[in-house]
């Protein structure tokens, strides 16, 4: 009988609901995957978008009934569930020999942080938004180490080893080169040579306020010839969308962006909500942005995200109960005209987020060697 050797470290990697939050998830197995001698297994939510992304990236993902946190309502059925999915986690935890977990956030990375505190195993979770999540300041209780992606977020994490790392980009977007391919970029958009490209983006799982905001615009821009609107629209919104502009020529409507270096190597101007992976990426490859932060996310974090770019004079912001076709041309349109903000916009991308998913990917294969500092608390 033979035997296969058993890898060095098996990493289990908590992501979902969002692209927010599985994003960073699969760049870190990326870094993680720098290794050969590490099995990554991936934890989610069912029915969620973490079903597409990460068997679509190569990973094997393992998913459970688990609800949101809030409402006073549901909070009884979603513990239940959470409590049985925790149970079921540890469970796997110990069938499949997991040395370390990775949480990211959002309520379908709580199970698998449960499980690793009932089967003894270290924790480390990372928290992408400048206002941290509901998940995660419960999943902070549950973990000793918690990875930052902004300086500030260290005060809510008073009991945490907190080490500030920025956000783990995915390899393409963290080693991006715009210029080598920004004609591949206009072409695939259909941007004529004279045209400036905008890209209207509502994150992951789209916007349907900015995509009717942005249809009108395309309609009363209809006359101009100088700007080419693309325009995400997620999945659902997709059909209707396509059907309000078929007529006109300066917008393109997709359903959904599968490759965001394109996006970034082709925008002269990108428009969208201010989820943690957007304000990073934006930081990171220096594009000029309006960005709308959704007013009903938890803690107003990404009132709190954008203002980190604005106060950098790296991007602007606009007010969701602000946003009409009228005060986004405005935006855009001062922003095109302003060839010297956008040169400086893009002088303030910051390169030394290329490391932040390998800088984690080490944190945890330390933390995969010593088990043993599975509840141990740095700053109590």
């Amino acid at each position: 009988m033979t035997f296969e050797p058993r890898p060095a470290l098996r990493v289990a990697i908590g992501a979902g609901g969002t692209g927010g939050h599985i994003y960073p998830g699969l760049a870190v197995a990326e870094a993680l995957r720098e290794h050969a001698d590490i099995q990554i297994e991936f934890f989610g939510a069912k029915g969620r978008l973490e079903e597409k992304l990460v068997p679509a990236a190569g990973y094997r993902l393992h998913t459970a009934e688990v609800d949101g946190l809030t409402g006073v309502r549901g909070s009884g059925r979603a513990a239940a569930r959470l409590r049985r999915a925790s149970v079921h986690c540890a469970r796997q935890i110990r069938e499949l020999g997991i040395d370390v977990v990775f949480g990211t956030g959002g309520y379908p990375s709580l199970p698998i942080v449960l499980g690793a505190r009932l089967a003894g195993i270290p924790t480390l979770i990372h928290e992408s938004n400048a206002v941290p999540g509901r998940a995660n300041r419960l999943g902070a209780l549950l973990s000793s180490r918690v990875a930052v992606a902004f300086p500030e977020t260290t005060r809510a994490f008073t009991r945490n080893e907190v080490r500030v790392v920025g956000t783990p980009l995915m390899r393409e977007i963290a080693r991006l080169d715009k210029w080598a391919l920004r004609d591949q970029a206009r072409t695939v958009f259909g941007a004529e040579p004279r045209q400036k490209l905008v890209f209207v983006c509502g994150g992951s799982l789209g916007s349907r306020r900015l995509t009717d905001t942005a249809l009108s615009l395309a309609r009363e821009w209809r006359d101009r010839d100088d700007v080419r609107l693309v325009v995400k629209t997620g999945p659902e919104h997709f059909s209707a969308a396509s059907a309000a502009v078929e007529d006109l020529g300066n917008v393109l409507v997709l359903p959904y962006l599968d490759r965001m270096d394109l996006v970034y190597a082709g925008a002269d101007i990108f428009v969208g909500r201010a989820g943690a992976i957007t304000v990073a990426e934006l930081s990171h490859v220096g594009v000029p942005s309006v960005l709308v932060p959704y007013p009903h996310a938890p803690g107003d974090h990404q009132r709190h995200n954008a203002q980190a770019l604005v106060t950098r004079g790296a991007a602007r912001m606009l007010g969701d109960g602000d946003l009409s076709p009228a005060s986004l041309a405005r935006s855009i349109d001062d922003l095109l005209g302003d060839t010297t903000e956008r040169a400086t916009i893009a002088d303030t991308a910051h390169p030394r987020l290329n490391d932040s998913a390998r800088t984690v990917a080490n944190w945890l294969r330390q933390l995969g060697g010593h088990k043993s500092a599975a509840y141990d608390v740095v700053n109590a």
